[in-house]
């Protein structure tokens, strides 16, 4: 066995960090962004730029949810990028640059690569340097924690916040220190500060103090408190540091009550005794007196001058809290609501709800944990049990252990009261699970030792043997765990293991799985052919849009060849999907992408995880539909999508097609503009009519001084316009308002409607065909969703 030298600390020490950096910065600034890391660039930059120009009481107050370490963590990397953007003399969005968001990922990638040999450091004088290492340098090859660590994201950062608190909380049980429970209050702050999941942490630290009583020997139970005033303290001292990172807190009707809608008649009436006791002075300075002279006294009360100080001492923090800033309990009740609310969500991304595994987190952990971690870790539970069995067994190997089983299972108890269950909601404590891993290792070799030694019954070779298995097997073990690990660069984030089925079986079960393959795919984009005349390519997006936006740009900032579709659209050239998003599309608008082969597909691990889809060309004896986004387009307030209560039916030359809703524009409520714009169909040389589908708004009365000849609309095809007037349009059923337009070259002419604001008018729908004669049989028909 090595030796606990400082030489041997030291080098295993740098050898855990050194290999965590190499994992998470190597090819970090082409890492396909993640939808979060888009968001979260630009809060931390928020956050930046209020404490450059000196808003410090509103700094963090524009943070969507409590994120404030890792937004001060990018804030960091982000400051540091352009001051040496500047000292280079790069141009801030020049090549050499380092951007925003590289910065913000080489920032928590830095920070969060501190764990693994953190990790070593706390558990070596336990576990021994060998298996301490092993538990360490097995954790900085986790691909779960790889992948998030190269994300501008939170859960990584919250891993090491959530490890030093319970580590800190551990070491002060076990010497009884109220310091050291102090500084688990200080980190417990911080990790609330990050993600409000950390409120599982008391709860740990409550079973931890259950746990260790009742593994202890009736002699020592007397001494072990199960919640002691140090406890409390530390939970005080994290909601102070909670609340100075947060301005939110110090605002009365803060961002809790108007944005969040987080309603609590408890934090009403907070707010309220705070503006009592200022109006009051005289009764809160008595009550703090009386309180401070119990303090004073409590000493000469031998039996309960403990408690007594302790109660006084809160009440006085209470009570001139609540006199000078009543807003921040009022806030922090608030906010517990709003945290336990967040219980009730289900896993919602991409506008998609996504189900919980069938068998919750347990299938978690089983399917994306390495497989010799997990199973290693099922051993390591086993070997703890009859460990604790031993009457001479190590208390404090014991208390690591048994802080670590609890923590695993009352966080994922904890998280498992939400639908919204995902690995990295649980990562904050699997470094927990390499330790447990890290045992069942040392007990499985030792008790191979302990077979060699019957069988050799030779102590000199038997100590060779000794040997032979510690110096080997932890060697072999991370050989195969680096060797995984490596095979699934760069998508670290879409590791399943060989025993769920692997990365098809995701696919196939259609989890939510990390986006990957988009600078490949882009690529390819970028190599097409547009339509016509045209150099760009128009591209259908079934699935994060932002993404393949903001890596389009990263990758091509000079090129826009690629136009990006949030929806399925007749102007389009390709579909570009993944798995998970393919059976999510309305099937009928995507038909003409989905029959085809696709004409690439990104594979990784034997599961295609992007798939791009030609758009065919126009069949002209076919009829084909297009849908137009009624909303998404529209300037000003004008045109509102309503929602008609049972379908409307209309009969347009014995085709009958279903209004689901209509396009609505009123004097009365609107401004006139266009209601109708962006919408585009690609079409081959020659002459067609656009069909509008046109009403006055049956509910809508016309002002009496509009006689026929009001202009009420303005059809648009492409270069080609005619007005429609208030007497060309009917009461009851819709009517058509043609418009022909001939094209001299193929190109995607736009369709547009305006408005002239004084008519009520609905729009139900548009029809493309070919004009008589005009050498087509094209039909293109268009109703509105």
């Amino acid at each position: 066995m090595l030796k606990p030298t400082t030489r041997n600390i030291v080098v295993l020490f740098l050898c855990c960090f050194f290999l965590s950096l190499a994992f998470r910065l190597y090819a970090l600034r082409d890492n396909v962004p993640q939808a979060d890391e888009i968001h979260w660039e630009k809060r931390s930059a928020g956050l930046l730029e209020k404490l450059r120009t000196g808003q410090y009481a509103e700094f963090s107050t524009h943070m969507t949810h409590p994120g404030l370490v890792p937004g001060f963590i990018m804030a960091s990397g982000q400051l540091l990028a352009e001051k040496y953007n500047a000292a280079r003399g790069f141009a801030e969005d020049g090549p050499k640059a380092i951007q925003p968001l590289h910065a913000s990922r080489i920032a928590c990638a830095f920070v969060s690569s501190l764990l693994a040999p953190l990790l070593f450091l706390l558990t070596f004088r336990l576990l021994g340097l060998e298996f301490a290492f092993l538990a360490a340098a097995l954790f900085a090859l986790d691909p779960h924690n790889i992948g998030l660590s190269r994300q501008a994201h939170l859960d990584a950062v919250l891993s090491l916040l959530v490890c030093i608190t319970l580590f800190s909380y551990l070491r002060g049980v076990e010497r009884q220190s109220v310091f050291w429970k102090l500084c688990a209050g200080v980190f417990w702050g911080l990790s609330i500060a990050t993600k409000p999941t950390a409120i599982a942490l008391p709860f740990v630290f409550l079973i931890f103090n259950f746990f260790r009583r009742f593994t202890r020997p009736r002699a020592e139970r007397a001494g072990l408190a199960i919640v002691s005033y140090a406890d409390i303290a530390a939970i005080i001292v994290g909601h102070f540091v909670l609340a100075a990172l947060y301005t939110r807190f110090w605002v009365h009707e803060s961002e809790y009550m108007i944005r969040l809608g987080v309603l609590s008649e408890l934090a009403d009436k907070l707010y309220l005794l705070g503006l009592f006791f200022r109006a009051h002075v005289v009764l809160s300075g008595g009550l703090a007196l009386v309180a401070l002279a119990a303090i004073a006294v409590a000493s000469r009360i031998s039996n309960y001058a403990k408690h007594l100080r302790a109660l006084a001492s809160a009440f006085v923090l209470f009570l001139g809290t609540l006199y000078f800033v009543p807003q921040v309990l009022e806030n922090i009740v608030r906010f517990w609501v709003w945290v336990t609310r967040l219980s009730g969500e289900n896993h919602r991304a991409y506008g998609i709800s996504w189900e919980a595994p069938k068998f919750g987190y347990f299938s978690l952990y089983s399917g994306e944990l390495p497989t010799l971690v997990f199973f290693a870790a099922l051993i390591g539970i086993l070997a703890f049990i009859f460990h604790l069995r031993k009457t001479q067994s190590d208390r404090k190997l014991n208390d690591l252990l048994g802080m670590s089983l609890v923590a695993i299972i009352v966080w994922t108890g904890i998280l498992s009261i939400s639908d919204k269950q995902t690995f990295r909601y649980v990562m904050p404590v699997v470094p927990l699970v390499y330790i447990l891993a890290a045992f069942g290792f040392k007990a499985f070799i030792e008790s191979l030792q302990v077979l060699s030694n019957r069988a050799l019954s030779n102590r000199t070779l038997s100590n060779r043997a000794r040997f032979s298995f510690s110096y080997f097997a932890v060697p072999l073990l991370f050989l195969i765990h680096f060797v995984s690990a490596l095979s699934w660069w760069p998508n670290y984030n879409l590791f399943f293991n060989y025993v769920s089925g692997g990365l098809p079986a995701a696919v196939e079960l259609d989890r939510g799985l990390a986006i990957a393959g988009a600078t490949e795919a882009l690529s390819f984009l970028q190599q097409q052919e547009g339509f016509g005349e045209d150099d760009s390519v128009w591209v259908v997006l079934g699935c994060d849009g932002d993404v393949f936006r903001y890596q389009n740009k990263n990758l091509f900032p000079s090129n826009d060849r690629l136009k990006f579709l949030n929806r399925e659209d007749a102007a389009a050239d390709f579909l570009l999907v993944t798995p998970q998003f393919i059976e999510r599309l309305s099937p009928e608008p995507i038909q003409e992408f989905i029959t085809p082969e696709p004409v690439y597909k990104y594979d990784f691990k034997g599961a295609t995880l992007v798939s791009v889809f030609r758009a065919p060309e126009r069949k002209h004896t076919s009829n084909e539909s297009i849908y137009f986004r009624q909303a998404a387009h529209i300037r000003r307030a004008v045109g509102r999508d309503i929602r008609s209560t049972s379908p409307l039916q209309l009969r347009v030359q014995e085709q009958r097609l279903s209004l689901q809703n209509v396009v609505e524009a009123v004097p009365s409520r609107d401004e006139r503009g266009y209601v109708m714009l962006g919408e585009y169909v690609r079409l081959e040389p020659g002459e067609y009519r656009a069909e509008f589908f046109l009403r006055r708004a049956v509910s809508e009365a016309v002002a009496a001084e509009l006689g026929p000849e009001r202009y009420a609309l303005r059809v648009e095809f492409g270069r080609c316009k005619q007005i429609v007037t208030l007497g060309e349009l009917a009461e009851g059923d819709f009517s058509v308002s043609s418009l022909s337009c001939d094209f001299d070259r193929s190109l995607r002419p736009q369709i547009r409607a305006y408005w002239f604001g004084n008519v009520p008018i609905e729009i139900a729908g548009i029809r493309i065909r070919a004009a008589e004669g005009g050498g087509h049989d094209q039909v293109v028909s268009a109703t509105v969703r």
